[in-house]
């Protein structure tokens, strides 16, 4: 029988406001960091508060670090990816355009300096017909290769079981699909589990093997464990994407805008709310069923 929560929302807490798109949560060296897609720009708020990090005319993305310290960024428009550090600035670190029918879009770095990107694989915003994508591995030298294909849409993505385990949001089928990952960063033994009713964007991976998945459309946080919709959170506006993160990971972060499309979007309407994950767990389980 479905459990009817009482009419409420959880309080979340402002972190940053003023925004236009934040997108690509991530939590790094004790700091929140953000790609603000129609500001331009990659953000960061630690003890210091906010500050630019780097200014990307070409719309930022996904986010990530190489083992040295470097900063990965995804320039959507380009269809590229670009490698910065104070000492050295910013250069191509990849060029994705080969590889992209659609934009650049999210990005996972593993430990090692190797990334997974996304793409849309159509011209979204142009009203193409839908196209499947490709899941593209970068390894930490810039090359470019195939991961996987046949992806609609591949958006959020997050390693699982101390990194054998990829798993990766596919925003247009509504499911969440993990792969086996390799040493060498190859895929394999891909698996798919719906999420019905869910269209997910950005996802996160929290204690004992939750993953919290952005959904846009429905302005909700759902909670999954061991494949399964164990409720959801409500959010303000729509949520794009969330990162556990502070101290101990106990809090969670999510970015919230009142739409994606840069014609539409009113600025500066963008969000990044903050939660404890424990009351996040607690109100998900109300959404839940019995």
């Amino acid at each position: 029988m479905l459990r009817v929560p009482e009419s409420r929302m959880l309080s979340f807490d402002p972190v940053a406001t003023g925004l236009d798109y934040p997108e690509s949560l991530r939590w790094h060296d004790g700091a929140l960091w953000f790609s603000d897609f129609y500001q331009h720009r990659v953000v960061t708020i630690g003890p210091r508060g906010a500050e630019t990090i780097l200014e990307v005319p070409g719309q930022p993305s996904g986010l990530g670090w190489l083992p040295d310290g470097s900063l990965l960024v995804v320039e959507m428009h380009p269809r590229r990816m670009l490698r910065f550090s104070a000492d050295r600035g910013v250069a191509v670190h990849a060029d994705l355009g080969p590889w992209c029918a659609g934009l650049a879009n999210d990005m996972l770095v593993a430990p090692d300096g190797s990334a997974y990107v996304g793409h849309l694989g159509f011209d979204f915003f142009g009203g193409a017909p839908f196209a499947s994508a490709e899941l593209l591995l970068v390894d930490a030298a810039g090359s470019v290769s195939v991961a996987a294909k046949d992806l609609a849409v591949p958006n959020g993505c997050l390693f699982a079981d101390d990194g054998e385990t990829l798993i990766v949001a596919e925003t247009f089928r509504g499911c969440l699909t993990s792969f086996r990952r390799a040493s060498d960063g190859t895929l394999s033994e891909r698996k798919s589990i719906r999420l019905s009713g869910v269209t997910p964007d950005g996802i996160c991976g929290g204690a004992d093997g939750e993953v919290w998945v952005a959904d846009p459309p429905k302005r909700r946080i759902v909670r999954v464990v061991d494949g399964r919709i164990e409720g959801w959170v409500d959010t303000p506006s729509q949520a794009f994407s969330c990162v556990l993160g502070g101290e101990d990971r106990r809090l969670l972060y999510v970015g919230v805008a009142e739409g994606h499309d840069p014609a539409s979007t009113p600025g500066g309407t963008g969000r990044i709310l903050a939660v404890p994950v424990d009351e996040a767990r607690s109100e998900a389980a109300r959404h839940g069923t019995a």
